[in-house]
């Protein structure tokens, strides 16, 4: 209850522009399939009797609005720490990026904020970076918990292109998008 209250005091004293504001609930680990188009549920059903072994879903949809929330925190706390902002997959041409001329005054509440954001998020454990507009935001993705082991991890990848699912982001390990979404010739194997 106190750090309920505490919470509530902190984001009354907030006031950061180009910071997202999410309300619900944290939508990961929630494995929800609501958003979800249709063809995804049968292709990692299919994933999995291919595989052979039951795969463990870590998320399916989220909201765009919590996309947006996540990727407005990422890119304020990469600016405070003097590290790159506006990387990252599905970015071309994305124009809400953070303004850095109206956050350069941030107050010490907005800063300890942003801290707590990052460390309930780990951005400093991320591989990627949250993406300007999610595939699970559209509903044609899904992450699943990978192998630890490297030769599994590249079968593993092998057997999701060849049941539909596309492996095309470097460096995010969990992440399947429905190949028949993504443009024409997306590298399905993409370790």
């Amino acid at each position: 209850m106190f750090k309920a209250l505490i919470a509530t005091v902190l984001l009354s004293l907030i006031s950061i522009p180009g910071y997202v504001e999410w309300n619900g609930p944290d939508p990961y680990p929630r494995v929800d399939w609501s958003g979800a188009v249709s063809e995804l549920y049968p292709l990692v059903l299919d994933f999995e009797k291919k595989w052979g072994k039951p795969l463990y879903i870590r998320q399916v949809y989220r909201p765009s609005e919590y996309g947006a929330h996540l990727r407005s925190a990422w890119e304020i706390w990469r600016w405070m720490n003097g590290y790159s902002y506006t990387e990252g997959y599905l970015c071309e041409g994305f124009e809400n990026h953070i303004d850095p001329e109206k956050i350069k005054n941030l107050s010490y509440f907005d800063r300890k904020f942003i801290e707590s954001e990052a460390k309930k998020h780990a951005f400093w454990n991320w591989g990627t970076p949250p993406a300007c507009r999610s595939d699970h935001g559209l509903g044609i993705a899904v992450d699943i918990t990978p192998p630890k082991d490297w030769v599994q991890y590249k079968k593993w990848v092998d057997v999701g292109a060849s049941v539909g699912l596309c492996h095309y982001i470097v460096g995010d390990r969990p992440h399947f998008a429905i190949a028949e979404y993504l443009p024409e010739g997306t590298d399905c194997k993409a370790l």
